[in-house]
């Protein structure tokens, strides 16, 4: 076998060798080369830093994440939809808003605060969102602890609601599935009219106030093929990150689509996605999917607020919840999800209940798996809309088993230096 070469990764220190897969310890920052028949075995296993991944989610840190559903209504009528057609109309109550930052410095005193505004489409209640940020920025100027604000839109609202996000800063995730043909067609307004000339403008007004704007697409099987149009619209705006993820199955909703609204094939979503990963890297844009986002944090647990770390998040009618995916009254998620509730005669927030979930060890389907760590068994609410059992995704298996070793030899490639 060749001798090592030393190389750089990512600012770290690595090992690689030729001819093989180039296999990621995450906890070392570091690239071990395994030949293909070795890939599967104990001692790839072991190189894939399986005695060192986090006790904790792979955000926690110092930073505290604060998750506000201000509105359950949305002015769009996506055919993906697993929500719109269960739950009424719903925004949060302002004085649910307004008690948020004392619950949150009681609960969670110290660090910085990032405060994220989820719906439904949030900016339907932008007055409560305004209310929100001056309570925030009153708690800020109280304890000196920085508070930042971010929102996730489809990107139909008014000017108003632009001067709103400026004069807060905000960084937003905009909804966007790829050119007009698609994106009319997945993601139409009330009337069935399409959406996607409207959040074009809005992506050229953030971007003109200097706001950073991220691109989120849902990929469905008419949507995969569409994922270079997104790179080049997010260069053409100095956009510099794009998030990918397949469409969530939702067998528990009224709503039924046909089959174009189904998730592509795993293997036809990850070479899409590595298509897509390799476009961005040439043209400057991240492109980013549950896969990648894990590499230098292995963890036990998919997500902070599962792993009960300093993460809350608020429904709009004022329940606690661990997790966000979980607002719709039916969610098979919701009631082993909700933490607590607001007290209205009292005006308080009262925790009734705690939730972690099960780390990626005890899960039956994950003890073999090299990427386990990686992906710590996907999303736990969004696994339960696929496999009532409660047990991972198999289509987010396939998937990271597709796609993980082949992003690393990409990576590697780009940083090894040339063995002839």
């Amino acid at each position: 076998m060749d001798e090592p070469i030393a190389i750089d990764v990512m600012g770290a220190p690595g090992i690689v060798r030729k001819d093989g897969v180039w296999i990621l310890d995450a906890a070392c920052k570091r690239l071990i080369h395994y030949t293909p028949e070795a890939f599967y075995t104990a001692q790839c296993e072991k190189a894939l830093h399986q005695a060192r991944p986090s006790a904790h989610g792979p955000g926690a840190g110092e930073r505290v994440h604060v998750t506000l559903i201000v509105s359950h209504s949305c002015n769009l009528r996506c055919r993906y939809c697993c929500v719109s057609d269960i739950h009424p109309r719903r925004f949060m109550d302002p004085a649910v808003a307004s008690a948020v930052p004392d619950y949150v410095g009681h609960k969670f005193p110290l660090g910085p605060v990032t405060v994220s505004f989820f719906g439904g489409e949030p900016t339907l209640a932008a007055d409560v969102i305004e209310q929100s940020c001056e309570a925030f920025k009153a708690m800020s100027r109280r304890t000196g602890r920085s508070v930042t604000f971010s929102l996730a839109t489809n990107g139909v609202f008014s000017d108003k609601v632009v001067g709103l996000l400026a004069r807060y800063r905000f960084s937003v995730l905009l909804s966007l599935d790829g050119p007009p043909v698609v994106h009319n067609l997945q993601r139409p307004v009330t009337s069935g009219k399409g959406s996607y000339d409207s959040v074009v403008r809005t992506l050229h007004k953030l971007r003109a106030i200097g706001l950073t704007v991220s691109l989120s697409a849902t990929i469905t099987r008419t949507s995969v093929n569409y994922w270079p149009h997104l790179v080049d619209l997010a260069v053409a705006h100095n956009v510099r990150n794009v998030q990918f993820n397949p469409v969530s199955p939702s067998p528990w909703s009224d709503r039924k689509g046909p089959v174009a609204w189904d998730r592509p094939s795993p293997e036809v979503y990850a070479n899409a996605a590595i298509a897509a990963f390799i476009t961005g890297r040439r043209r400057g844009v991240i492109v980013s999917n549950p896969v990648f986002s894990r590499l230098f944090r292995p963890s036990r647990y998919y997500c902070d607020l599962i792993a009960a770390n300093s993460a809350l998040c608020v429904d709009c009618d004022g329940t606690l919840l661990a997790c966000s995916d979980a607002q719709a009254d039916n969610h098979p998620f919701r009631v082993a999800s909700t933490l607590g509730y607001w007290d209205t005669e009292r005006g308080v927030f009262r925790q009734s209940n705690s939730y972690r979930s099960p780390p990626v060890d005890e899960l039956n389907t994950c003890q073999d798996c090299f990427a386990r760590y990686h992906c710590a068994g996907g999303c736990r609410a969004r696994a339960l809309q696929a496999t009532p059992d409660g047990n991972p995704d198999p289509f987010v298996c396939r998937v990271v088993r597709i796609m993980l070793p082949r992003y690393l030899d990409l990576m590697a490639s780009e940083v090894a230096p040339r063995v002839e």
